[in-house]
């Protein structure tokens, strides 16, 4: 059983229930009167803060360990510390999260598991409900949170309108029909290359980490302006470039990189972040993540790997990333 292709599914569910949920526990905590915010996450945490972050406008998104090794927290009330972490057990965040509170800083942990160290650490904490995501690559995990700084947004003064079931299941259909069509001509795939603007970076940072994660392909993500200037040398033939396209500027950044790189032979395949399908920005943003979670998937499977699991078993652990190591 393809657990992964369960858990995609679920992702429309958990944008609108972790959009609800976060909206009315915002409202109890209170976080519309600070004059500062930080967002503190890593992994596919630190591409949904890169991510928002745009939406919001105010907001510094800062690695966990940038935020242990930098200035010392405001304790008085100015600023708001939001720590996402998905497990609750990631190392550095949760160290984020206890400095936080031991500093006296205003702050909110945000997380799917209320067993986790994050959690117990007595912080406000909102609790993404999403239910259980126990495979290696999440995607159900990252579309909640993005859900939830979403309604962060909206409590600090963005128009951010509640999402609509429907519109993200006929999104993830259609990304998973595009998938289909796209991977049967990727079979000798070398290097996947992601590219956005503004909150289109955090999007193919997130795109490009599932498909190195689920499909073990080399990828990398870069913003859209950085990869006009040499990170295109990179490709091959057997390469794929993947710009995200959000307005008339970034449309017109992806002809030109498909215009250049035509005559060398290597695909490019721009994906909409445009307001189609009833999802309108930020929301259009974020289902753009769901093609490159189903091409991952396919380009997976005619490998002839298993998707619910990462390449290299165990990396984590030995890595000494989580508080818990069977996560």
């Amino acid at each position: 059983m393809m657990m992964i292709r369960t858990y995609m599914g679920e992702q429309p569910s958990a944008i609108v229930d972790g959009f609800s949920e976060a909206d009315s526990r915002f409202g109890e905590i209170g976080v519309s009167g600070t004059k500062t915010l930080r967002l503190v996450g890593s992994g596919s945490s630190l591409n949904c803060c890169l991510m928002v972050a745009r939406f919001i406008g105010d907001a510094q998104v800062v690695p966990p360990a940038d935020f242990l090794a930098g200035q010392p927290v405001k304790r008085d009330g100015s600023e708001l510390v939001v720590i996402l972490t998905q497990s609750g057990a990631s190392t550095t965040s949760v160290a984020t999260a206890a400095r936080a509170r031991e500093e006296g800083a205003r702050a909110v942990v945000v997380t799917a598991n209320a067993g986790s160290a994050a959690a117990g650490l007595g912080l406000p904490t909102i609790l993404m409900p999403i239910g259980d995501e126990p495979i290696g690559p999440k995607t159900k995990g990252y579309a909640a949170s993005c859900a939830v700084l979403l309604a962060l947004a909206k409590h600090r003064g963005a128009a951010i309108a509640a999402p609509e079931r429907a519109a993200f299941d006929e999104a993830l259909q259609a990304a998973w029909e595009r998938a289909g069509r796209l991977a049967p001509a990727l079979d000798g795939l070398d290097y996947v290359l992601a590219a956005g603007a503004d909150a289109g970076h955090g999007t193919a940072l997130e795109g490009s980490l599932k498909i190195a994660e689920i499909a073990g392909v080399p990828t990398a993500a870069f913003s859209m302006e950085e990869t006009l200037h040499g990170r295109l040398h990179g490709t091959t033939r057997d390469s794929l470039v993947l710009p995200i396209v959000s307005d008339e500027a970034t449309r017109m950044q992806a002809q030109r990189i498909a215009a250049a790189l035509a005559p060398h032979e290597v695909r490019v395949e721009p994906v909409s972040a445009a307001a189609t399908r009833g999802l309108p920005a930020p929301w259009g943003m974020l289902a753009a993540t769901f093609f490159f979670q189903a091409l991952a998937v396919e380009l997976c499977l005619r490998r002839g790997r298993k998707p619910d699991l990462m390449r290299y078993p165990g990396l984590t652990r030995h890595l000494d990333i989580k508080t818990d190591a069977t996560l």
